[in-house]
């Protein structure tokens, strides 16, 4: 299994001012930023970014983020030199689910001796408030300790499955009651449960697509290339504009950004897969004709002419991706959408309407 995809690499030992927990680090697209998602009571008596260590890992804490009403938080660290790649699911894609899903954490009874780590095989058995519960496959207590104990220090470890060389993360585990033991219950708190803490605290930048990853034979293999991508240029949408329009409409502005925001949320309901096949598409198409638009070399567009080229890129795309419909299915792809998504790659900084802002310039390593 490829390094980025190494869950067990990437689960993490937490210690809070002598507190144990485990977690999982979250590369992000953020050029400062990382994050560690863990369980809530780990962090309990937090108070400063010092109080986090991260046994065998020199991660540096710049904030913490607790989820009001369930046992879950973001802990937001510098910028490592680490990246993780995992896929997500909803809970509902679970209860189909027949294969095994693991956790991977590090009790605390454990961390002293020379194997550290704990991997428990579960199946799924029930979904029920805000909460996914799986089935140990064997017994968790000993004759000497119960699993109560056993498993301390493991909250906030992940849980996951392995597919096809893919880590589907599925959320996070916390503290059992005796009574779940006794019949092998192990609960998670699904990481769809953190959308709103994602959206409230502008943490975008993590980038968690909350679908199945269960891989079809229609899916579009390029959906691999889209988290590829290297953003070079940091523009938004506005700024692309006003570099070669300045005398552009700002209302108009304002709805082609309120467009993006629609445009997100739409395909946020699409399989990660399938959107990021989509985006990719989109992206190689459009980035085309800006390589036409940029060989012309002028420098200041008028309001019609940028109005033109978005619908070029646009046209082009739809074009594209109606023609790779007789190999794969896309499931969105009407030119409302396509739109839609050409104005989100301008704004997320993929593509332009300069040399500024052109993927495949002179050196570029992304060639």
């Amino acid at each position: 299994m490829k390094e980025i995809y190494n869950i067990e690499k990437y689960s993490i030992m937490i210690d809070c001012s002598g507190v144990k927990g485990s977690g999982v680090f979250m590369s992000s697209k953020s050029p400062e930023y990382d994050y560690i998602i863990t369980a809530k009571h780990c962090l309990e008596i937090y108070k400063n970014t010092s109080d986090i260590i991260f046994t065998n890992n020199t991660f540096s804490t710049k904030h913490v983020f607790m989820h009001k009403t369930l046992d879950i938080a973001i802990i937001q660290i510098e910028k490592s030199n680490e990246s993780s790649f995992f896929s997500f699911i909803n809970i509902e894609e679970l209860k189909d689910y027949k294969e095994n899903i693991y956790i991977y954490g590090y009790p605390k009874i454990l961390r002293e001796d020379e194997i550290k780590y704990c991997k428990l095989e579960c199946k799924y058995d029930a979904i029920t408030d805000n909460l996914i519960r799986l089935r140990a496959l064997e017994e968790i207590s000993t004759f000497r300790e119960p699993a109560i104990k056993l498993l301390e220090g493991m909250s906030g470890c992940p849980a996951y499955i392995e597919k096809d060389g893919v880590v589907i993360f599925i959320g996070i585990y916390y503290e059992n009651s005796h009574k779940d033991f006794a019949f092998r219950h192990i609960n998670v708190i699904p990481l769809d449960t953190i959308k709103d803490m994602i959206r409230n605290n502008n943490l975008e930048d993590l980038n968690l697509s909350f679908c199945s990853e269960l891989i079809s034979e229609d899916l579009d293999p390029l959906y691999i290339n889209y988290d590829k991508l290297v953003r070079d240029d940091f523009r938004n949408l506005k700024d692309k504009i006003i570099d070669v329009s300045p005398t552009y409409n700002n209302n108009k502005i304002g709805f082609l950004s309120r467009k993006v925001g629609d445009t997100i949320f739409e395909i946020e309901k699409l399989p990660y897969q399938r959107k990021a096949a989509l985006l990719y598409r989109v992206f190689l198409s459009a980035n085309e004709k800006q390589l036409d638009l940029v060989a012309k070399n002028k420098e200041i567009l008028t309001e019609s002419e940028v109005d033109n080229w978005i619908d070029t890129y646009t046209d082009y795309a739809k074009e594209i991706i109606d023609d790779k419909s007789e190999e794969y299915k896309y499931r969105l792809k009407s030119r409302d959408i396509i739109k839609g998504i050409v104005l989100q790659l301008l704004d997320n900084c993929y593509i332009s309407f300069d040399e500024v802002g052109s993927y495949y310039k002179e050196g570029d390593n992304n060639k």
